[in-house]
C-alpha cells in the first residue's frame, strides 16, 4: 500500500510509537516480515534501515528475495552484525517459479541468491534458510532445488505442505496437494523423496 497516503500516515504513526516505546530496539529477536515483502514496503524499509535501530545488532528477515540485490545486502551488512534470512523458493525453473510466484523473475532471484551466498561466505551473513511450499507443480524439482541450496552453502532447505487457506475448492486442493487425506505422501512424491540428496 505504498501509494495509499492515508495508510502511510497510519503506518508512520505506528512506527513512531514502536520507536518511542523502544520495542524494536529492545526486542530480544526482531523478525521482519512474514507478511508482505520487506524490501518493497515503505513502512518496513523505514524500520529496517532506521537510525533509531543503530544499537540493534541482530535481525531476521523473511523475503521472497527478488529485491535482495547488492545494494540492499550492503546496506544491511553496514547496519547489522548478525543477519539471518528466510527466503521463499518454490522452484528454480523459470517456468515453474514464474507460474507459482506471479510477477517473480527466477533469473533475478538466482542472481540475488548468489550474491547472498557470497556475503555469507565472507562472514557478513550468519544464516540463510530456504523455504519451499511443496505442491503438484514443483515436487519433481525437489532434488534439483536441494542441490542448488547445497551448492550455495545455505543452512537449511525447509519443505512444507501447501495449505488451503480458502484459496482453492476442495477438489482443486486435492489435485494440487501432494499428500493424501491421511497426510501421507502420494506415491509420485514418495518416489521423489527416495532421491539420496
Amino acid at each position: 500500500e505504498n501509494n495509499n497516503v492515508e495508510k502511510q500516515k497510519m503506518y508512520d504513526n505506528i512506527i513512531k510509537k514502536f520507536f518511542k516505546n523502544k520495542w524494536l530496539v529492545n526486542a530480544e529477536k526482531l523478525i521482519m516480515s512474514s507478511q508482505g515483502e520487506v524490501f518493497f514496503s515503505n513502512a518496513y524499509k523505514k524500520i529496517l534501515f532506521s537510525n533509531e535501530l543503530k544499537n540493534r545488532k541482530s535481525i531476521t528477515i523473511h523475503t521472497n528475495g527478488i529485491l535482495l540485490n547488492q545494494e540492499n545486502i550492503d546496506k544491511l551488512c553496514e547496519k547489522y552484525e548478525d543477519i539471518s534470512f528466510y527466503i521463499s523458493l518454490d522452484s528454480i525453473s523459470d517456468e515453474t517459479y514464474e507460474h507459482i510466484r506471479f510477477g517473480g523473475k527466477m533469473k533475478i532471484l538466482k542472481q540475488n541468491l548468489e550474491l547472498l551466498s557470497k556475503a555469507k561466505a565472507e562472514g557478513k551473513i550468519r544464516e540463510v534458510n530456504i523455504l519451499c511450499v511443496l505442491q503438484k507443480s514443483n515436487f519433481k524439482e525437489l532434488p534439483e532445488m536441494a542441490k542448488f541450496v547445497i551448492d550455495l552453502k545455505f543452512d537449511t532447505f525447509d519443505i512444507s505442505k501447501i495449505c488451503n487457506w480458502g484459496t482453492y475448492t476442495d477438489e482443486e486442493f486435492k489435485e494440487i496437494s501432494m499428500y493424501d487425506e491421511k497426510g501421507k505422501p502420494k506415491p509420485e512424491l514418495a518416489k521423489v523423496l527416495l532421491d539420496p540428496i
